[in-house]
């Protein structure tokens, strides 16, 4: 028989968002950022959102460390296994 793991892992932290796309150098060097790099975005950033948005086919992915390694367990154990806490704001996205 099956052991029930319904909610065996849980986790909490502060929620975040990566945002994954393909761009092209030119674009890098504009927001002095490096290639497969991660940041945490600043005031400097926000054009780049939209920007990402309509024309880069930009990937909206849950992060934080909480996040990514419940959703990599989730993979591996029975469905329903992890659950997450956190909170976020209130905008578009």
């Amino acid at each position: 028989m099956a052991q029930n793991l319904r909610g065996a892992l849980v986790g909490f932290c502060n929620p975040l968002l990566d945002i994954s796309a393909v761009v092209d150098d030119s674009l890098l060097a504009e927001y002095k950022l490096k290639a497969n790099d991660a940041i945490m975005a600043s005031p400097e950033h926000l054009p780049l959102f939209q920007t990402l948005i309509d024309k880069h086919n930009a990937l909206f992915l849950p992060g934080g460390s909480a996040q990514n390694t419940l959703r990599g367990a989730q993979r591996l154990l029975p469905e329903d296994s992890a659950v997450f806490f956190g909170a976020v704001g209130n905008d578009e996205n």
